[in-house]
């Protein structure tokens, strides 16, 4: 629709996989945190294991940010 804004990316109409719970994410923040503890430094493994500890913290981050309700579009009544 026109002036509406899209995120560019295409939305599935299939099933959607469950969101992890806070838990989760820590437990997967903390493999991935131990995983780029042991590669070398700028090694692919590193620049992977810092990349998905990224993704992790954006999900936490999501999970906890206040849910703020969309601004209501209004019209101005008709004279």
């Amino acid at each position: 629709m026109a002036g509406e804004r899209t995120s560019g990316k295409q939305q599935s109409s299939g099933p959607t996989r469950p969101v992890p719970g806070r838990g989760a994410l820590m437990e997967k923040h903390g493999r991935a945190t131990q995983r780029r503890r042991a590669a070398p430094l700028g090694s692919p493994e590193y620049e992977a294991a810092a990349a998905e500890i990224a993704a992790i913290e954006i999900a936490i981050a999501r999970l906890e940010e206040p849910k703020v309700p969309l601004p209501v579009k209004w019209r101005r009544p008709a004279s």
